[in-house]
């Protein structure tokens, strides 16, 4: 089964950030719930997972098992701007390293210290190095 497009785990509020932010790139399938999500992984294959920090009451972290067990990659993104103080969002981002997502970024970090299309290119270049090929 070849694979096809990006899984976005993430809030509905985030679906236009993310739609900006990937466009170009590959076809995109949202999911909003931690069961939603896992239930997409097992019955399709995608060329990358993203998920987000807000996703489903900031349960990024239990995407992880589900994205290892299919072969996908998985990155861990904040899109939008976020009550949580900036040391819990750097302290889940290294925990996500540790724990084996393959990629992190900070798209609003990003835009506050290169500007929007700098931070959008950032993400994309990111995507576009971690996304498995259609056919694998």
């Amino acid at each position: 089964m070849d694979r096809n497009g990006i899984l976005v785990a993430t809030l509905p509020i985030a679906h236009s950030a993310a739609c900006e932010a990937l466009a170009g790139t590959y076809p995109v399938t949202f999911a909003e719930t931690v069961e939603q999500a896992s239930r997409l992984i097992r019955s399709r294959r995608f060329q990358l997972i993203v998920v987000t920090l807000q996703f489903d009451d900031s349960q990024p972290f239990e995407l992880l098992p589900a994205a290892k067990d299919s072969g996908t990659p998985i990155i861990l993104a904040k899109l939008l701007v976020s009550v949580l103080p900036a040391g819990t969002i750097a302290a889940a981002f290294r925990s996500a390293r540790v724990l084996g997502f393959d990629g992190c970024i900070d798209l609003q970090l990003s835009e506050r210290t290169s500007g929007r299309d700098e931070a959008i290119k950032q993400f994309r270049d990111l995507v576009m190095s971690l996304a498995l090929p259609r056919k694998v």
